[in-house]
Formats: structure tokens, sequence, C-alpha cells
């Protein structure tokens, strides 16, 4: 699986991809359920630096290759784990993912806007590129 987030951007959404098709594991049958708001947690936690439970909501995408998890309230500027909890995906063919698989990844605070500020002069000239006096 592979994590991405858009550099640059607030952090509304964190995005797991798989090369297969997945669905999540259901005790005792051979056939996986859809990820979806109702049992992501039972898939994924994400905690903050401090481990504490981060609120999300989420689902899987409608090729069932990839997961979106939105948290609830903007991340704050700070680092961040996301936890693919063992045995609860498995690909159409039955292979799970026996091992937690974490991700760890840092926000920072948005830059304010910088102003910028054209300064002229009545004494300074610009013609065909030349500063006349």
């Amino acid at each position: 699986a592979s994590v991405s987030a858009t550099v640059g951007q607030d952090t509304t959404d964190i995005i797991l991809r798989f090369d297969k098709e997945i669905e999540k594991i259901v005790a005792g049958s051979p056939i996986g359920e859809k990820i979806s708001n109702a049992n992501i947690g039972q898939v994924i936690t994400l905690l903050d630096s401090q481990n504490n439970p981060v609120s999300f909501s989420g689902g899987l995408s409608s090729d069932n290759r990839t997961i979106r998890v939105i948290p609830t309230n903007p991340l704050a500027a700070g680092s961040y784990t996301l936890t693919l909890l063992p045995n609860t995906v498995q690909n159409f063919g039955g292979l799970t993912i026996s091992t937690p698989t974490t991700f760890t990844f840092t926000t920072v605070a948005p830059n304010p806007c910088e102003a910028v500020k054209t300064y002229s002069s009545s004494i300074d000239d610009i013609n065909s590129g030349t500063l006349t006096k």
C-alpha cells in the first residue's frame, strides 16, 4: 500500500492505494465486505503525536483499490501515525496483511500570505528596459 496527501494543501484526506482490489475480512467467511464509513475504524487507526485517537470517516473507492481517510477536523500542525490493522483486509484472492502497516507523516502550519509591495518614484522611469533619471 502507498499513502499520499497533497503537499501544500490542507490535509483534508489521506489516501491509501493498493495494487489489488481489497475488502474487509469478515470472520468465518471467505467473502469479505466493502470498507465503509461504518466499519473503517475496525481497519484503520489514526493517532496524533501524543497517541491520542484522531476522529475520522472514510471508505473504499468504487474500484476497491483506494481507502480514503477523512479527518473529522483539519489536522493541526504535528506528527501523525496511520495504521492499517493486521488481519483486517484481504485481496479478492483471500491474501491478508498479517502485520500492522504503519505510516507516519507530519503536517505543517499554513504559510500566511505575504503581501507584495510595489514602490515607485517620480524620478524613476522604466523605458524599454532602461532605468533613466
